[in-house]
């Protein structure tokens, strides 16, 4: 089991990835609403598929922005007030996309199971 597994990783690791299975918070494949449009959005604009750090970038930025506007201010306070609230919020994290803060501020939104496979990585079912 890997925490955070990538296309890239597997390449390098060649056959010992063959197997792994990881729990990652956002795909190249997943069918989240509006992931696709990301990627190829990203794709033309750099050339290259975007990595996990770059779609959890782009979609805390999409929280925060929405927080923002919630909080109707700049304020700290009123923007974590409105972090807080932020329940099922539309990203491209996850299965399904939705988002969430819990009662103690940690994210929650569904991991994506994938498995190495034919030296590929594959949703796992």
């Amino acid at each position: 089991i890997v925490p955070d597994l990538t296309a890239n990783e597997v390449q390098k690791a060649g056959d010992a990835a063959e197997g792994a299975i990881g729990f990652i918070g956002w795909s190249l494949m997943s069918e989240a609403p509006g992931n696709q449009t990301f990627v190829k959005k990203y794709q033309e604009k750099y050339d290259i598929s975007p990595e996990p750090w770059a779609a959890q970038s782009y979609a805390t930025l999409n929280i925060l922005t929405n927080a923002i506007k919630i909080a109707q201010s700049t304020d700290a306070t009123l923007i974590r007030d409105a972090l807080a609230q932020t329940t099922d919020f539309p990203t491209i994290l996850g299965k399904s996309g939705k988002f969430s803060f819990d009662p103690n501020g940690d994210a929650l939104y569904d991991q994506i199971i994938m498995i190495v496979k034919d030296g590929k990585l594959r949703f796992f079912e």
